[in-house]
């Protein structure tokens, strides 16, 4: 394991490495690296201002490339109308549950939850107050707003 260690240190960042051999290695999948200074916030069910329909698949994407990435978020935090994506009807539920699954932490807002309706149809992640939402802001270097 010890060995396993040093060859993870000595790629972080890269795609491939040589073993010497003459053999190139692709570890992308075997060293999933979760950022942990950086934290994605989603405050709306579409990605960008304009046409819904092209919002909504570019969120579908956006979630799909982000969740097949070599580094993902410590966490994403849904807001607002945000919270739909989390939600019964989403579109993008298996890519935040293959986040889940590689070490991102999915949470959405209570108060949004609440008072959108959708509390009982949260399908994915936990719901947290704007107290935690403010920690993990200010406790993370890096925050993406979208």
């Amino acid at each position: 394991m010890e060995h396993q260690d040093q060859v993870k240190s000595a790629v972080t960042g890269l795609q491939h490495f040589s073993l010497g051999l003459g053999l190139g290695i692709d570890v992308r999948n075997r060293f999933m690296e979760i950022n942990k200074e950086f934290v994605l916030v989603i405050t709306s069910a579409t990605l960008g201002e304009g046409e819904p329909d092209l919002g909504g698949k570019l969120a579908e994407s956006f979630f799909k490339v982000l969740s097949d990435s070599e580094r993902v978020p410590a966490q994403v935090i849904f807001i607002n109308s945000g919270i739909f994506l989390t939600t019964e009807g989403s579109p993008i539920v298996d890519s935040l549950k293959t986040l889940e699954k590689q070490g991102t932490e999915v949470v959405s807002c209570t108060t949004c939850l609440n008072y959108l309706d959708r509390v009982d149809k949260i399908l994915v992640g936990r719901s947290v107050d704007m107290k935690d939402t403010v920690d993990a802001i200010t406790n993370h270097d890096r925050v993406v707003t979208f």
